[in-house]
């Protein structure tokens, strides 16, 4: 009988490693809900974009103390955003659909769970609501 030797061929093992950002906190020193973007100053004077696709939770307001992941820029080169914005203090907690809303008086009703809900305009971000609106 023979034997055969078969050389072993090294065993290659392959890390993937995920970078998450650092969260930073900065105060929000602009928000515009009309037109979906806003600004956050951090205490080192550094200032950073965000857009309101990366608002986690409620909008912000100026003032509110944000949380958020610094990152680069993919629209402009060499600038950083912010991502993952959290800390927003705008709005209520309950979510619903737009019953009427009567825009010359400035207010209207919210149905959630079978109530209804009496909404201002001096509560309304982000542009006026229509009825069936959610």
């Amino acid at each position: 009988r023979s034997l055969k030797t078969f050389a072993q061929a090294p065993i290659v093992v392959v890390v993937s490693v995920v970078a998450r950002a650092a969260m930073s906190t900065g105060t929000c020193k602009s928000y515009n809900a009309g037109k979906g973007f806003g600004f956050i100053t951090c205490a080192d004077g550094s200032e950073h974009f965000f857009h309101k696709s990366d608002i986690v939770g409620k909008l912000p307001k100026q003032g509110d103390t944000l949380t958020f992941a610094v990152e680069q820029s993919t629209s402009k080169p060499g600038q950083t955003c912010a991502k993952n914005v959290s800390g927003g203090t705008v709005g209520g907690d309950l979510e619903g659909e737009c019953k009427w809303y009567d825009e010359t008086k400035g207010y209207g009703f919210i149905n959630h769970n079978g109530e209804s809900y009496f909404m201002h305009v001096s509560n309304i971000t982000g542009g006026t609501p229509k009825e069936g609106d959610k």
